[in-house]
């Protein structure tokens, strides 16, 4: 099946160069159902790992700092990789680069559940990493430029379903482990779902393009507009905050004394409570103005990370809502504040790929600062007050992302 796309005008007062759809949602349904499977296989080889943890750690006798590093991998990667992802899409096509980086993902989830020592592991990890980093860098872009007229109603859509493989992954893994004793097992078969995605993709048979009048314009470096670090810094602190989280939670809860299963289940609710969040901001979010919304999702996480400090026993499953909705919230904003900042295809991969780039990097630092942590002083509380405090610089950076100006004038 062949889906061609255009985008168009991203601006009302802006000439149409082709003719709207009727209906780009349901014209563009095949390709929704592609992106909706990418994105649903794009984080079961993250959050598998958390349920895993305490296991893997046992039973390859790691160090809570060495086991950091294997969650904190794939957002290294998914920050570094966003740079030249946009240049590989140009150079081979985004069709092949998307393709190969699902199969290096599903291929790389199987060999994980093959691990017998730590190195074997981290190979595998960043196998993982480096396929999820691809793909999603790409998918901005594709959004952008087949759904114009629903871009921040599909990017909701997209985020939601990220967040719905991670909560089904979580909370499967543990049953898993539970039924056969293997956690290789349990974060190896994940890898069908990546494998499923590539099929679907090349079903689609899609091709990416543009009018040449937006292509020809020059597209502005990221680098060089503030707008642009703003929207990093802002997601990488719902970065940091997410994957120390989902790689942590279950151990640290385990550590408090909760069973197994209802330590992993913190993970899926936290998962899932992400994926509301996804939703509600993509469809509260209709105006060009997101502050309101950016402020209420901070101000929530900034809320659940508090409690989770204050008396993580208290009410697990509502403390982790309280961050899983925050976080959620913010993820999803964050992606839609480049699409709103950018013209083009071309300026939307350059803009969600820098914007990735730093604020995944970032994001690596949090289950490192967890896994050290603990190694330091012999639990999780220092490194649940410094994610309080992370959490909170997000309340005021919520008020600068004002609505752009998308003209020539903007650096």
């Amino acid at each position: 099946m062949t889906n061609t796309y255009r985008a168009a005008a991203t601006e009302p007062e802006q000439t149409q160069l082709s003719p709207p759809a009727p209906s780009p949602l349901s014209k563009s349904a095949p390709l929704l159902a592609a992106i909706i499977l990418v994105a649903l296989s794009l984080r079961p080889g993250i959050a598998s790992l958390g349920p895993s943890l305490p296991y893997i750690i046992e039973d390859l006798n790691l160090s809570h700092t060495v086991a950091s590093f294997v969650g904190a991998i794939p957002p290294l990667l998914m920050g570094l990789l966003a740079f030249p992802t946009p240049w590989l899409s140009r150079r081979f096509s985004l069709d092949r680069v998307l393709l190969l980086a699902l199969l290096v993902c599903g291929l790389s989830v199987a060999a994980r559940g093959w691990a017998s020592d730590w190195l074997e592991l981290v190979l595998a990890t960043i196998g993982v990493g480096a396929g999820i980093a691809v793909a999603q860098a790409l998918l901005g872009g594709v959004i952008k430029t087949a759904f114009p007229d629903n871009t921040s109603l599909v990017m909701g859509v997209y985020a939601t379903t990220l967040s719905l493989g991670a909560a089904v992954s979580a909370l499967t893994t543990q049953a898993v482990i539970t039924q056969t004793g293997h956690w290789s097992l349990a974060i190896g078969v994940w890898s069908v779902l990546s494998l499923v995605a590539a099929v679907a993709w090349v079903s689609t048979r899609t091709r990416v393009s543009e009018p040449a009048a937006h292509q020809s314009a020059s597209p502005r470096r990221p680098s060089g507009a503030m707008r642009a670090w703003q929207i990093a810094i802002h997601f990488a602190i719902t970065g940091i905050l997410f994957y120390a989280l989902m790689a942590w939670l279950a151990p640290l809860y385990r550590e408090l004394g909760l069973s197994p299963s209802r330590s992993a289940s913190t993970v899926a609710v936290f998962s899932a409570t992400f994926m509301v969040g996804n939703q509600l901001a993509g469809w509260l979010s209709r105006t060009r103005d997101r502050r309101p919304w950016l402020f209420l999702s901070s101000f929530v996480a900034s809320i659940g990370t508090l409690a989770l400090a204050l008396a993580p026993l208290s009410a697990p499953f509502a403390i982790v809502s309280l961050c899983g909705v925050g976080l959620g919230g913010s993820f999803t904003l964050g992606m839609t504040l480049v699409l709103d900042n950018t013209r083009t295809t071309e300026e939307a991969n350059q803009w969600n790929g820098f914007v990735l780039g730093v604020g995944y990097s970032l994001a690596a630092l949090g289950p490192v600062i967890f896994g050290y942590s603990h190694d330091v002083v012999g639990n999780y509380h220092t490194a649940l007050w410094c994610g309080a405090a992370i959490s909170l610089f997000a309340i005021p950076l919520a008020f600068v992302l004002a609505p752009p100006q998308l003209d020539a004038s903007e650096t």
